[in-house]
């Protein structure tokens, strides 16, 4: 893995409990997926993303931004050139 990556899921500003994090960008979609098949959660959906230097403590882990859930259901993954940093 060149690039490690975690991906954290929010709606409405908090963490969802019970989803995620995931380090694998497909496992992430799948979890968008049923989340908008179930679609039981209210608030706008988003990914924060860190980079991490793959230890299990993510003691290297550092914060890229944030993208909308929507956005990388519709691309299919998750585009670092539109991860916003807030």
């Amino acid at each position: 893995m060149s690039n490690p990556r975690l991906y954290r899921v929010h709606v409405a500003g908090e963490p969802v409990d019970g989803i995620g994090p995931y380090e694998d960008e497909e496992q992430l979609i799948e979890a968008l997926l049923e989340i908008n098949r179930n679609s039981q959660l209210e608030g706008e959906l988003t990914v924060h993303v860190y980079k991490t230097d793959a230890t299990p403590l993510g003691i290297g882990r550092k914060y890229l931004g944030s993208i909308s859930g929507g956005t990388v259901l519709m691309m299919g993954e998750v585009d670092e050139e539109r991860v916003r940093s807030r």
